[in-house]
């Protein structure tokens, strides 16, 4: 087996929620990754990786690696080009699979693919995660007290500073505020908040996609920007003094951009990265642009990237989901992880 240093990056996909749709994209994605340079395996029950191999491909034509254990997972991925390798956790009986419906047991099992995955990436036997959608009630149901998969990372790593950040293509947006009622995200949009993110923007950037000096662009949150204050007073109080701050700190920025014309600037000037306020300031449209938009989670010392859309119940196990984001996850986590090797960034202990 070669050394952790000397081998490719190695990419772990826990698999999501079984009565969602990503055992099959998954699968789906690890089958369209045939020409990569880097190592991927799929984290869950194997039987239930198998079951989506037959629904995605004819049985036979496609080779399932079952991994026993982090023993298993050879240092140079060669064996999953043009199969499937699944590390084996057994969390969900073959009755309690139920397609489309929201599920403590398959809440459950998601949990336990995705803890599997942390422990593989924290002791530096993978060098990144990309995860299949969970689902949060299920998640809630099966005991959880996180709001989502990002969250849980957080606290399971120790990160204080936990972010997010939505790539798609060269737009790459990082968000103050995330999963919180509208109302609570404008409450939570402070000179020490919209500073923190800038800096993270500029480190993320920088040290993991490989960006020297990058150009950062900061949304407003009111409309036009608040318009010197006749529509809102969080530019003056807390983003332009954020915004000079950072700027004294040698950071390029850019701002504040009214949100309604900052992604037509970002594209048209060609910035590095957009601070966005909340959390549908960035999503919307990031998805219309593009439903292959890949959620990045920073401030980690892992890389952790999942896909920008949710279980999709209405169609699970029925053969017609489209892996496009989950691709995109995994070639974003393969691509941050690279970049970190490259820099001598170790995946633990920064």
């Amino acid at each position: 087996m070669l050394g952790r240093d000397a081998r490719p990056v190695a990419i772990g996909v826990p698999i999501g929620d079984p009565n969602g749709i990503g055992p099959e994209v998954a699968v789906r994605a690890v089958l369209a990754l045939k020409n990569r340079d880097y190592g991927v395996f799929l984290v869950g029950d194997s039987w239930v990786v198998r079951r989506a191999v037959s629904l995605v491909a004819e049985a036979g034509n496609v080779q399932v690696r079952v991994l026993a254990g982090p023993e298993d997972i050879p240092g140079d991925m060669v064996t999953a080009r043009g199969g499937v390798d699944v590390l084996d956790v057994v969390a969900l009986e073959v009755e309690e699979l139920s397609p489309g419906t929201v599920s403590a047991k398959a809440g459950k099992a998601s949990l336990d693919y995705l803890n599997k995955a942390l422990e593989l990436a924290m002791s530096g036997r993978i060098d990144g995660i990309a995860c299949a959608p969970a689902n949060k009630e299920a998640m809630k149901l099966a005991g959880s007290p996180f709001n989502g998969q990002t969250e849980l990372v957080a606290s399971a790593v120790g990160a204080r500073e936990a972010g997010t950040a939505l790539v798609s293509g060269k737009f790459r947006v990082f968000q103050v505020t995330g999963h919180v009622s509208l109302r609570k995200a404008c409450d939570m949009i402070t000179e020490e908040r919209v500073l923190s993110n800038i800096r993270m923007a500029r480190k993320v950037l920088s040290e993991d996609f490989g960006i020297d000096d990058p150009l950062v662009a900061v949304c407003g949150l009111n409309p036009h920007s608040g318009d010197g204050g006749l529509l809102g007073n969080e530019e003056q109080d807390h983003i332009i003094p954020a915004i000079n701050k950072a700027r004294a700190e040698g950071i390029r920025v850019d701002g504040p951009l009214p949100g309604d014309t900052a992604f037509l600037k970002v594209k048209r000037e060609g910035h590095d990265g957009i601070v966005a306020m909340y959390h549908d300031q960035a999503n919307a449209v990031l998805k219309f642009i593009s439903s292959e938009a890949v959620t990045v989670t920073t401030g980690l010392p892992i890389v952790r990237t999942t896909v920008g859309h949710g279980t999709a119940f209405d169609i699970a196990w029925k053969g017609v989901a489209d892996p496009g984001c989950m691709i995109g996850a995994i070639e974003v986590a393969a691509q941050l992880a690279r970049v970190r090797k490259e820099r001598g960034l170790r995946a633990v202990g920064r």
